[in-house]
């Protein structure tokens, strides 16, 4: 499945984040990391709503949810708006000409979007609408991937961002950690486990037609009993299926060839064509949920993981110098 543009600039600024705290540690970032690191951003006139709403719609779909885009107008806005002033930071800063009175306007410009971003992940973090959950962990691991590359800004003018930034990469981790959760155990348990299956017993006087093994043979009529067997599997987040058919059971008959009227008939109801086909329905609906939440759950995967390597990278440097 071909990467969204969404996924394309998460793995990318993690990456970015990583060699700006790995390779260009304790130095200044450099104009071709700058380039990089803008190159990873999202601008505020970008429509990064609408690239957000292509991460998750797939996902929303098989859900039976559509993307709310309202949500994405609101959270998503704010972030690429602050992803917007980062990016304009990096086309106008110049540690090589810049004054003392420069350097403090453009370090407040980063704590400014610092702020802005900690409170909008804290909104995220904590956010408990299950049908909104998608469109919250794209927008809140988008907001930390800016999050931190405002860290590793900063720690051009104070470098004791970089402690900040290795705390703050394990905090961010368990925050979309603890949402991916949130998210994932509902779906991966939305279809029942089973297919369900009872019987009525519809007459018990019946004669069951035998079809011929021989091509040529007639068929026979024997003593048995019609049923009606139904089937159901249940889905918390769609619909749930059921289906049912008539089946008539002849007896069978004991060692003595007599037919036995006291056995049970119904045993064999889950080898019956509609328990298969209702079961086999269950078991692909079920999988194709869970690989579409795979898909979609991955990218946020590998960013916890790059953000924990950040933090392990700082710590070992920091324990260097």
């Amino acid at each position: 499945m071909p990467e969204t543009e969404w996924e394309e600039t998460i793995k990318k600024g993690v990456e970015i984040a990583i060699e700006s705290f790995g390779a260009s540690f304790g130095s200044t970032l450099g104009v071709a990391l700058a380039e990089q690191i803008m190159s990873s951003l999202f601008g505020s006139g970008d429509s990064a709503e609408e690239k957000f709403a292509k991460a998750i719609e797939d996902l929303k779909r098989h859900i039976s949810k559509t993307v709310d885009k309202g949500f994405l107008r609101e959270h998503c806005g704010r972030v690429a708006a602050e992803s917007g002033n980062l990016k304009d930071y990096f086309k106008v800063r110049n540690f090589e000409i810049e004054n003392k009175k420069e350097r403090e306007i453009h370090q407040k410009i980063l704590v400014d979007i610092k702020s802005r971003l900690r409170t909008e992940i804290e909104t995220l973090a904590l956010f408990e609408g299950q049908d909104t959950l998608p469109e919250a962990l794209t927008t809140l691991v988008y907001a930390i991937n800016v999050f931190l590359l405002t860290l590793r800004a900063l720690a051009d003018y104070d470098r004791d961002y970089y402690k900040i930034a290795m705390e703050e990469s394990r905090i961010c981790a368990e925050k979309v950690t603890t949402l991916i959760g949130k998210l994932e155990k509902p779906i991966r348990n939305s279809i029942s486990k089973e297919t369900f299956l009872r019987s009525d017993k519809l007459d018990s006087g019946n004669l069951c037609k035998i079809k011929s093994d021989d091509i040529f043979g007639e068929d026979q009529f024997v003593p048995g009993v019609t049923f009606k067997i139904y089937t159901l599997y249940t889905d918390e987040l769609s619909n749930s299926y059921s289906d049912s058919e008539e089946k008539c059971v002849p007896y069978p008959k004991d060692i003595f060839g007599n037919y036995d009227m006291n056995a049970d008939l119904t045993k064999g109801f889950k080898e019956s064509e509609v328990f298969i086909s209702t079961e086999n329905q269950r078991i692909r609906k079920s999988l194709e949920r869970n690989q579409k939440l795979d898909e979609f759950l991955l990218p946020n995967i590998k960013a916890t993981e790059g953000w924990k390597n950040i933090a392990s990278t700082i710590e070992s440097k920091l324990k260097i110098i």
